[in-house]
């Protein structure tokens, strides 16, 4: 699949941030679902299912460990992004275990490398630079 046939399910608790993820994104994908919150994010992938999800990690409430926990529970193979403005070994080693196809420091820099990840990931290709 092609980013431009793909769904994806975007979460930023931030305002600002959503609005520029969303607007940066716009564009590249067939449809994007920006929400706020992790807990509206569960409902939204179970009644749409998204292609990719791209998920900050540090959301109030449910984070965005405890989301792809309990998506992973329920689909092993949806790509799975995490934002983080943090890089610490504590979530790498949780990316690892969930399976997360990529890990992408905030504020983004690099939207080429970015949407290449995507672009893997929507073909069901390996993503580079993730250790299988």
């Amino acid at each position: 699949m092609l980013l431009s046939d793909a769904k994806v399910l975007l979460i930023e608790d931030h305002p600002e941030a959503l609005a520029l993820l969303t607007e940066l994104l716009e564009g590249y994908f067939r449809e994007i679902c920006p929400v706020s919150s992790a807990e509206e994010g569960l409902d939204i992938y179970r009644e749409s299912a998204p292609d990719l999800l791209i998920s900050d990690i540090s959301l109030p409430g449910l984070d965005g460990v405890g989301l792809a926990e309990r998506i992973r529970a329920e689909d092993e193979k949806i790509p799975i992004f995490w934002l983080s403005a943090h890089n610490d070994t504590r979530l790498h080693h949780e990316a690892a275990r969930l399976k997360i196809d990529g890990v992408f420091a905030k504020p983004l820099i690099d939207l080429v490398g970015f949407l290449g990840s995507l672009e893997h990931a929507a073909k069901g290709l390996p993503v580079p630079g993730i250790e299988e």
